[in-house]
């Protein structure tokens, strides 16, 4: 007899080996592996990972900055590697040597842990900052903006007791001492990707699929021509070169390998059918006048 407080399971619509739950007696939800990307009402859907901090999502609009490499770790979620000298969630804190030239003056700035640093002065300087210039015995303060570190006609106003310095860049340029430019034309990311231009980073160019490098001059290979899906499983590849199987309901595993264990307390005959296992997987044996894999069909044995 046809468990109908069940029906709303049958028959095993979770695709991906999801768990099936009965909402009432006609409708279900879909718990998806965490370990898989893929969602949907039946869990037969690829997710593109999305970066709720960036328009439009995933890694393709790349939110990794200063030469950053956007990974995808698994699905919704995504890591940036950080260049040396950078850190935080995007790439965007900078240890001082790198986000502020000119930091040593006369000196070359020895990054060390920690966030701290050590200025080396050159000879005939001193001062924490190698500020001071020493001529015979006087020691003669130097202006953080005489070495004229602002580039492109960009004008140095010196800050924090003349510590540090701020740039203010004439038109089309950016960055901390204006040497970025923010003018994006057709030709500058080439056929396969599109410019954007951002304060302080510059022009940086968000490659089409399968594309990458800093001008998406560099074609990738769809991973899916080397991912073999097994039994009947649909392979997808993601804009960062990743492939994965989205595998028919009796299989799953990362080629869809390995057969979905089932048995005869999840498995539903109904119209008076009765279920055995036949090879380790669970077949209905159907009244007279009844067929198919769950004895759903009507069809009456002439006499």
């Amino acid at each position: 007899m046809f468990n109908y407080s069940l029906a709303g399971c049958f028959p095993l619509p979770c695709a991906n080996n999801a768990t099936c739950t009965v909402v009432d007696t006609f409708d279900y939800t879909c718990k998806c592996p965490d370990d898989l990307p893929v969602g949907g009402k039946n869990c037969d859907q690829l997710l593109v990972p999305q970066n709720p901090n960036v328009p439009g999502g995933d890694c393709k609009v790349n939110p990794c900055q200063n030469g950053g490499y956007c990974q995808h770790e698994h699905h919704n979620i995504h890591a940036c590697q950080c260049a040396n000298g950078y850190w935080g969630r995007f790439c965007e804190q900078a240890h001082p040597c790198i986000s502020k030239p000119g930091l040593c003056n006369a000196g070359k700035c020895i990054a060390l842990e920690n966030n701290l640093f050590h200025c080396h002065c050159s000879s005939g300087f001193n001062g924490a900052l190698c500020e001071n210039q020493i001529v015979g015995q006087t020691i003669v303060a130097k202006n953080v903006c005489d070495s004229n570190p602002c580039r492109n006609n960009g004008y140095c106003r010196p800050l924090v007791g003349n510590k540090d310095f701020q740039c203010v860049c004439s038109s089309n340029f950016t960055g901390k001492t204006c040497d970025l430019s923010t003018v994006c034309t057709a030709e500058y990311c080439g056929n396969h990707g599109f410019c954007q231009s951002k304060p302080m980073i510059g022009r940086t160019c968000s490659c089409d699929q399968f594309y990458t490098g800093k001008y998406c001059e560099e074609r990738m290979s769809d991973p899916c021509s080397s991912h073999i899906c097994l039994n009947g499983g649909s392979c997808y590849s993601t804009n960062y070169g990743t492939a994965y199987c989205l595998c028919s309901t009796d299989y799953t595993g990362n080629n869809c390998e390995a057969f979905r264990t089932r048995d005869c307390n999840s498995y539903f005959c109904i119209n008076g059918g009765l279920c055995t296992m036949n090879n380790n997987r669970p077949v209905c044996l159907c009244a007279p006048d009844f067929q198919g894999d769950y004895c759903q069909i009507f069809a009456p044995v002439a006499n």
